[in-house]
């Protein structure tokens, strides 16, 4: 799934909400944000009362900073498949449990959007795409919608087309 969000407010509607259902319903969730969402995050998670430390002491709640995994995921300063399956199969091996399904919220795409690599995005939303076929789990990419403002028609239609679902 896809979907683009107006501002942080929204940002954060859309992840606490993503956050609370997969919790709610006995799943693990992982997000994957800047840090400074993530700090903003946390206030969220108090306010709403959201119990993301007690999921997180049993390997239900992840949070990991966009700005730590991307390089993770590079080789030669561009994505790659097998720096992404390692990497995937860490966090996933940490939140998969029976009957558990693993919910994965992020950002790190839009982040690599706004850098200007539009090829690595694409790249990596085939990685996700790739991992979401062969996983029993519910990926939710976003975007801020004012990333495809300008003349960007043909990279929204890359975006929308690795995904099965798109929110707007």
């Amino acid at each position: 799934m896809v979907t683009f969000f107006e501002d942080d407010g929204e940002f954060l509607s859309i992840v606490t909400d993503f956050v609370k259902a997969g919790l709610d319903a006995g799943d693990s969730v992982v997000v994957v944000a800047t840090g400074e969402h993530l700090a903003k995050l946390d206030i969220e998670y108090a306010r709403l009362q959201i119990d993301v430390k007690a999921a997180e002491l049993v390997g239900r709640y992840i949070q990991l900073d966009t700005n730590d995994v991307y390089p993770t995921l590079l080789s030669q300063g561009w994505p790659d498949q097998d720096c992404f399956d390692t990497v995937m199969a860490e966090v996933l091996q940490r939140g998969r449990m029976p009957g558990r399904v693993v919910r994965c919220i992020g950002e790190i795409v839009a982040v690599v959007w706004a850098r200007g690599e539009h090829a690595a995005t694409i790249r990596l939303e085939h990685m996700w795409k790739k991992l979401v076929d062969v996983e029993h789990m519910v990926i939710l990419c976003m975007y801020p919608r004012r990333a495809f403002e300008r003349d960007m028609a043909f990279g929204l239609q890359e975006v929308v087309r690795t995904h099965s679902i798109v929110k707007h």
